[in-house]
């Protein structure tokens, strides 16, 4: 997940653009944007693995608002 972070952090606004983002905002705040998901999944399927109900609660949440 680090090499991860480390591969968004570090993404210019051309790679951006290269990936199909418009760029409205900052290209940092879209990193940002990008590595808080990143970090939000993780703490996700860290919670299913514990068992946690509630973690399945957040994923039917997840398919019921897609």
């Amino acid at each position: 997940m680090l090499a991860e972070i480390d591969r968004l952090a570090a993404l210019t606004d051309s790679d951006l653009r290269a990936q199909g983002i418009a760029l409205p905002q900052e290209a940092n705040e879209i990193k940002l944007e990008q590595i808080g998901l990143l970090v939000y999944h993780f703490e996700l399927l860290t919670e299913l693995r514990m068992d946690t109900p509630e973690a399945w609660d957040k994923i039917d949440e997840l398919y019921a608002e897609d």
